[in-house]
């Protein structure tokens, strides 16, 4: 059982926490520090210390409600999608809910970009944002959405809706096909509509499936249901 004080830390951190992510949502990322944190928290410098060694520890725990709030998404979507897979053939039914995961992944970045950023940002930028302990944290954090993906790519096998193939080598070619056509986002402004990333992301996710063995026709079928 956890004490008053116990408590009152661990609200303490989360409100420093929502602080941070307020701080991120309004100026951006490279704008969070420890000195402006404490001031949007009313706080010494010293006391946002005793919360977090350092800024990469906030950063840390930012990209990982980022990933939790992905997660969320992503079990939303499969939960929303459920009664159009289940009204169609099990091999559409299995590549319609493959396609959840890009078009929850495309939606999430669309919808919360800043969180999108957060949680994409350790695998985008160069310069190394966290040790490899917080790293791992954050890794761990994707696990489920990614077993989830493996889970989904390993039942259209099961169906004959792909052909068979190393499931998590799938899941993560997947992930990055996403995660590179996501950088072109920035392009979209000035670029004509069918070029734009929700369109190279999903020529990406065509051409993945079709190589994967999906028959075209079901393909099609499946795709026409995720937009519905």
């Amino acid at each position: 059982m956890t004490t008053r004080r116990e408590r009152r830390r661990a609200e303490r951190y989360q409100e420093i926490v929502d602080a941070a992510m307020a701080l991120v949502l309004s100026d951006g990322l490279s704008h969070l520090t420890i000195a402006r944190l404490a001031r949007s928290c009313d706080a010494a410098v010293g006391a946002i210390y005793r919360y977090f060694p350092g800024k990469a520890d906030v950063i840390a725990a930012l990209q990982l409600r980022a990933v939790a709030q992905l997660r969320h998404y992503f079990d939303q979507a499969r939960r929303d999608a459920e009664p159009t897979c289940a009204a169609q053939p099990p091999a559409e039914a299995a590549l319609r809910r493959l396609l959840v995961a890009p078009r929850a992944w495309a939606g999430f970045a669309a919808e919360h970009p800043a969180l999108y950023s957060l949680a994409d940002r350790s695998l985008s930028v160069p310069e190394r944002l966290l040790n490899d302990a917080q790293a791992a944290a954050v890794d761990e954090a994707i696990k489920p959405i990614l077993a989830a993906v493996v889970g989904l790519f390993d039942d259209a096998v099961a169906v004959g809706a792909l052909s068979p193939g190393d499931a998590a080598l799938r899941a993560h070619a997947l992930w990055a096909a996403l995660h590179g056509a996501g950088h072109f986002r920035k392009r979209d402004g000035r670029v004509h509509a069918s070029l734009r990333a929700a369109e190279i992301q999903g020529a990406l996710v065509s051409g993945l499936m079709l190589g994967w063995g999906a028959s075209p026709s079901h393909l099609s079928a499946a795709q026409e249901a995720a937009r519905r």
